[in-house]
This record gives C-alpha cells, sequence and structure tokens, in this order.
C-alpha cells in the first residue's frame, strides 16, 4: 500500500557567525619570531572556518598585554566594539593574546562579548580565569628574572651584555689558543736549555721569566702582557714540557749522525 508522505522541505544551511580576529605582540621582536601577527591571523582564520564562523574584522595590537589597565588596548577595544554591533565572536590564537592581567577578566566578561581561542575554544569564565592566570604567572616569572638581572647588572657598575653571536664565541676562541700556544712556545724557549729548570720551583720559573723579559700575553689585540706567576705557569706547565721535549728532540735530531 502506497501512504502519502507530505513533503519536506529543505533545511537551509546554517548561517556562518560574525567573527572579529584580534592578534597582539608585545614587540617588534616577537613579530619576527614564530608568534608572528600573520601567524597568529592564519591559524584564526582555519579555526574559524571549521567552527562556520566568517572573518568580518581584523584589529591588532603591539602592546604588552600585563600589568593594570592593559585591557585598554585600542585594537582590542576596537575589536570588542566591532563584535558588539555585529552580534559577533572575538577569536584569540592564545588566551595568554588576549590578557596577562587576571584583574581584567571581569572587565572584559563584563562587555558581554563571547571570546574564542584557537587552542581552547569556546573561553567560559572558568576557562577564561584559568587561562589569564596562567598568563601572568609567566610575565610574572619574567619580569622578577629581568628585574634581577638589571639589578646585578647595577651592582656590578656594568650594563647588561648583549648575547655573543656563535662567529664571535668561535672567533674568540680560536684567539684564546693563539695566545696560550704563544706563551707556551715563549716559556719552552727559555728553559729549554736552562740548567737545573727541573729543579726549581714554579715561583722560582716566574721569577727567571719576569727577569729575562718573557712576560705573559694576556690580550693579543691589545698587545697587553704582563708578569708570569707561580700559578699561573703552574697551571700551564705540563703543556711547557711537551713543548721542551719537542725543541730537544728536534735539536738532537739535526745535531746527530747522518745515516
Amino acid at each position: 500500500m502506497c501512504l502519502n508522505v507530505p513533503f519536506a522541505p529543505k533545511i537551509p544551511a546554517t548561517k556562518c557567525r560574525s567573527a572579529v580576529a584580534y592578534a597582539r605582540v608585545s614587540t617588534k621582536q616577537q613579530s619576527s619570531q614564530s608568534l608572528s601577527i600573520e601567524g597568529q591571523f592564519d591559524a584564526i582564520r582555519a579555526f574559524a572556518s571549521k567552527n562556520r564562523m566568517e572573518i568580518t574584522y581584523y584589529e591588532l595590537d603591539e602592546a604588552s598585554a600585563y600589568g593594570p589597565g592593559s585591557e585598554n588596548r585600542p585594537g582590542l577595544q576596537a575589536a570588542i566594539r566591532h563584535a558588539k554591533a555585529s552580534g559577533g565572536v572575538v577569536i584569540v590564537y592564545r588566551v595568554s593574546r588576549l590578557s596577562r592581567w587576571i584583574a581584567s577578566v571581569d572587565l572584559l566578561r563584563a562587555t558581554g562579548v563571547r571570546f574564542y581561542s584557537v587552542d581552547k575554544g569556546y573561553l567560559s569564565e572558568t576557562r577564561l580565569r584559568q587561562g589569564v592566570l596562567k598568563a601572568q604567572e609567566e610575565a610574572d616569572h619574567k619580569s622578577l628574572a629581568q628585574k634581577m638581572q638589571h639589578s646585578l647588572a647595577r651592582l656590578r657598575g656594568k650594563k647588561c651584555r648583549r648575547s655573543v653571536s656563535p662567529s664571535d664565541r668561535r672567533k674568540g676562541t680560536v684567539n684564546n689558543q693563539h695566545r696560550r700556544d704563544d706563551n707556551i712556545r715563549s716559556v719552552a724557549n727559555h728553559f729549554c736549555d736552562l740548567p737545573g729548570m727541573e729543579k726549581m720551583t714554579h715561583s722560582a720559573r716566574a721569577e727567571s721569566l719576569n727577569l729575562a723579559g718573557v712576560l705573559r700575553m694576556v690580550s693579543a689585540r691589545r698587545e697587553r702582557r704582563s708578569e708570569w706567576t707561580g700559578e699561573a705557569l703552574r697551571k700551564q706547565w705540563p703543556l711547557v714540557m711537551a713543548e721542551i721535549e719537542l725543541l730537544r728532540d728536534v735539536d738532537n735530531f739535526r745535531g746527530g749522525p747522518v745515516g
């Protein structure tokens, strides 16, 4: 028997929800690294497409999200206004891009705008509070480390030293090795034919070098030398003895009979 089934109308596809993409970096240096503005927007676009959201506005800030009043950043406030006007949401890459100050959570919630992050999805009050608290703890730790570094630098009467590049570090290592080898050769040449040098103390050997004008090279670039001490000579003595043995072997070879 055939039943007359009423025709079911086609259900229209769900309309995409309006969304505002918001990105933030603290410094220009950070914007050139993995957490760049464009990198954040790419991740936000992928998240929006996956969750049937349409990006209608893009806003950004180059400012810190740490400390009182940090929620008043111009880009963030503009994103909130656009979301309110369009009835949409605000999407960020990570919660830390939104805020690193726990007191701002209530202010953000009071706007009535729904916030999403790429890694956590919808930021309920609990998720938002936990994420901001974690971000603030990271900022607190970094701020404390910087204060300690600057305090130590002031105590030493120096400015904070910038990091040394690998090429400069390698160059410095090579220069140090050349300086050490020159010192060892000079000392070995002085003691090679000196009678009784094996029975001398390191202090006596240092005095012999200084009296002979064989000074220790401290800086090859500045051509700075200083007198030898017994302790400085003691550290290099095994290498000096090896150089002396090499010199004596060469002399014996040159003066020996020819077969």
